[in-house]
């Protein structure tokens, strides 16, 4: 069964680089910067460049990147509206914004006529000020909340490092961006070289080296490449989807995942280690993909027809009996970014800042919060016993959270807690975040959680009081996220209680979840 299949595997294959809470990453983030990117600088040298890009109401995160590993080395957040422009020259990478004084209480004031510029390639310097924001109808956009002078200079900085089009600095060559590529002419024959190929989005930003010796592009998507300048090859060449995931579906073992970006490609993956197994590049539309019967081909809608891709060999075979009419279904991603679990305790939905909340649906409370992807949240869900939460984001990847109580990380004190009568009544009329962490380290304890569930909790009597939904719901929670035998054998004694009473029913829900 599917929901034994999810149990049992384990996602052996950690990085490094995974948020805490997940526990597999599918697909690579590196070279995916995300949406809004409006800006890109390279180093002379092209071993580093920075990228500014909107992330929020009103604010521009500048990003400095190596660009060997394609990996984030540092980031720090500016006022949208204070921001003028990056520039890179020998002396090192600048971010240039207008300059704001600060009296003794914290309180901005924008200087008139007056820049600072921060040296981002310095550890040591200090970035400017991050001032809340506001909404401005004046200037319909959101502002830093500070006092601005009726009467101040406007600044702007040369369009390099935008979308172009870019001419080399020996003046040489013209890049100009088409659809999804870049054409590169030689100016002095007028004739075009090459193109630059590779992005699953329009591009966004065009920008050479100082030296003039490679390319940067990035799209609209945030992947960005680099090119050698005088062979136009790549210099790094990004595995995984080009774009932000919009569907995933679970094979009828749990073994396999297939996920989609629509226009761009169908990729399997290993549900256990993460691995890419196949890669269909295919403009899907229509229908979503879907795996057949025995998990071991996807079926997907390419132009005006259906067809199956073998997941071992790659090759086309044929559909199986009626598949020709067959709909896509289980799916384990919604695309409205929000996601109920199964047992209809939480939902889960994303958040602007690149975080996904937990919410108890009992209380309306934030159980946790869990920072998520490099950029916003597209799609969500749970695999189907609900101990897997699977999130896309703008970085092109899925990451795999385990969400079962007792792979919750614990604060160092709440491990070091031994009171579990204390633990128990935190558990069951606590608000939501702090009783998600008692049932977390109750269920690091399995043994010790059901003896002290038997000693708290009776099967169900007319006379029980009606005040006790909240309590009996998150103590029946704890035992089934246990699944031990005797976790399950005292939810078969609460099933035997008064038919009618709330503490039955929900013993009963949980043990037909558990198949019980």
């Amino acid at each position: 069964m599917l929901e034994v299949a999810l149990l049992v595997a384990v996602f052996a294959v950690k990085s490094a680089d995974l948020p805490q809470g997940a526990v597999l990453r599918l697909g690579d983030d590196r070279w995916r910067a995300g949406y809004g990117v409006r800006e890109l600088v390279l180093s002379p040298d092209g071993k580093r460049f920075a990228t500014s890009q909107r992330v929020g109401n009103g604010i521009i995160s500048v990003k400095l990147w190596d660009s060997e590993s394609g990996r984030v080395l540092r980031s720090n957040d500016i006022n949208a509206d204070l921001f003028v422009g990056l520039a890179w020259g020998t002396e090192g990478g600048f971010a240039v914004v207008r300059r704001v004084n600060r009296d003794r209480n914290g309180r901005g004031t924008l200087a008139p006529d007056d820049l600072r510029v921060w040296e981002f390639t310095d550890p040591l310097a200090m970035p400017p000020p991050l001032f809340p924001t506001v909404w401005s109808k004046w200037a319909s956009q959101y502002q830093a909340d500070i006092e601005r002078p009726k009467s101040r200079g406007e600044f702007a900085m040369s369009p390099s490092g935008r979308r172009g089009p870019a001419l080399s600095p020996d003046g040489k060559q013209l890049l100009r961006a088409i659809e999804r590529g870049v054409s590169v002419l030689d100016t002095v024959t007028g004739k075009e070289r090459g193109r630059l190929e590779g992005h699953a989005a329009e591009l966004s930003v065009i920008a050479f080296s100082s030296n003039g010796q490679r390319i940067a592009t990035v799209d609209e998507a945030g992947l960005i490449r680099l090119w050698d300048a005088a062979t136009l090859r790549p210099l790094n060449v990004p595995q995984g989807h080009r774009s932000a995931v919009t569907f995933a579906q679970l094979s009828p073992d749990g073994k396999r995942l297939v996920t989609a970006v629509d226009g761009e490609s169908v990729r399997v993956w290993d549900a256990r280690t993460g691995k890419e197994l196949r890669a269909f590049a295919a403009k899907v539309d229509g229908p979503r993909p879907t795996f057949t019967p025995d998990g071991l081909a996807v079926v997907f809608r390419e132009t005006d027809r259906l067809l199956a891709r073998d997941v071992l060999t790659g090759l086309e075979r044929s559909l199986p009996g009626e598949m020709a009419n067959h709909r896509a279904g289980g799916a384990v991603l919604s695309a409205d970014g929000k996601a109920v679990s199964p047992n209809g305790r939480v939902v889960v939905e994303s958040s602007w800042n690149n975080r996904v909340v937990v919410v108890e649906v009992a209380t309306g409370q934030v159980r946790r919060s869990l920072v998520s992807h490099h950029d916003v949240i597209r799609v969500l869900g749970f695999t189907p016993d609900g101990t897997r939460l699977l999130t896309a984001g703008a970085d092109h990847t899925v990451l795999v959270w385990d969400v079962r109580p007792q792979a919750m990380p614990l604060p160092v004190a709440l491990k070091r807690e031994t009171n579990a009568a204390k633990l128990w009544v935190t558990m069951c009329i606590g608000k939501a975040d702090a009783s998600w962490l008692a049932m977390a380290r109750l269920a690091a304890e399995p043994a010790a959680a059901v003896a002290t569930a038997r000693m708290r909790m009776k099967p169900a009597t007319e006379s029980d009081p009606d005040d006790t939904k909240l309590m009996d719901s998150r103590a029946i929670e704890l035992l089934e996220s246990l699944r031990t035998p005797e976790a399950v054998a005292f939810l078969g004694e609460l099933a035997g209680g008064d038919v009618f009473a709330w503490r039955t029913q929900e013993a009963k829900r949980a043990l037909e979840r558990l198949g019980k």
